[in-house]
């Protein structure tokens, strides 16, 4: 597929398909197929094949997966009273991490700005952080122990 999109490419640069041929020809006797597999990627937009940790797979859509998941989580912690610290502290990163993800164009950048590992790692701990909080929710966790002995009539 890559020598098809560099193929591709050259047509749209040279005049005729034998020169586009010919070029491509020098660029793989001159530098191998690195040269073409770098043009390749540019254009597929895809360089990852494996994230090289097990059970975590690469994410070829990971700017959707993480602005699903953030977006998701800013609704998710409404159901905490405004004021409580862990809602702060959520809404607040949450926040910086969906502006880095909407404004960036590549995961390296994401990775850089966040700086919590590759983005599907990223990805993994704010579904983590999703799914705990119907649990914080639900056991009122915000709570002094003074408030849950009140509600509890303790």
């Amino acid at each position: 597929i890559y020598l098809f999109l560099l193929f591709l490419l050259c047509t749209v640069v040279c005049e005729s398909v034998l020169a586009c041929i010919e070029t491509m020809s020098s660029l793989i006797m001159r530098n191998g197929l690195r040269v073409a597999r770098r043009a390749g990627r540019h254009f597929s937009g895809v360089t990852k094949t494996s994230t090289g940790l097990v059970g975590l797979p690469v994410d070829h859509d990971f700017k959707n997966t993480l602005i699903s998941i953030y977006e998701d989580t800013l609704k998710a912690v409404e159901g905490i009273p405004e004021g409580a610290p862990y809602r702060n502290f959520v809404e607040a990163r949450t926040k910086h991490n969906l502006d880095i993800v909407k404004e960036a164009t590549d995961a390296e950048t994401i990775e850089a700005k966040i700086g919590l590992g590759q983005v599907e790692e990223i990805a993994d701990m704010a579904r983590r952080q999703l799914a705990y909080i119907p649990e914080y929710v639900e056991n009122n966790t915000w709570e002094t122990v003074d408030e849950r002995n009140v509600r509890l009539g303790l």
